[in-house]
């Protein structure tokens, strides 16, 4: 009993901290973070236009390309630099 009850303890702890997420910015509260538009406009924290797709969150971010721009990006300074030995991969869903 103590070996599956240690088991147990040993899959639960894995995959709370195992898998864990860095969230950087989820435009729930605001934003977080000094975001610059670069060939386009970064329009700040708007009401999400889809909650029924992949992100339900009542807010995103927003930014906006020109018409016949052939690139266009948005950069944000973080406060202290991402580990990548720890922290390589990353997501970012957009709409």
């Amino acid at each position: 009993m103590k070996q599956k009850l240690l088991l147990f303890t040993a899959i639960i702890f894995f995959f709370n901290y195992g898998f864990s997420q860095v969230v950087l910015e989820d435009f729930e509260n605001g934003m977080t973070l000094p975001w610059v538009g670069i060939n386009g406009g970064f329009n700040g924290v708007v009401a999400n236009p889809d909650t029924s797709g992949v992100n339900p969150s009542d807010s995103v971010g927003s930014f906006t390309k020109p018409q016949g721009q052939a690139w266009s990006f948005v950069i944000a300074e973080l406060a202290d630099p991402i580990d990548l030995s720890v922290n390589n991969q990353y997501s970012i869903q957009l709409f």
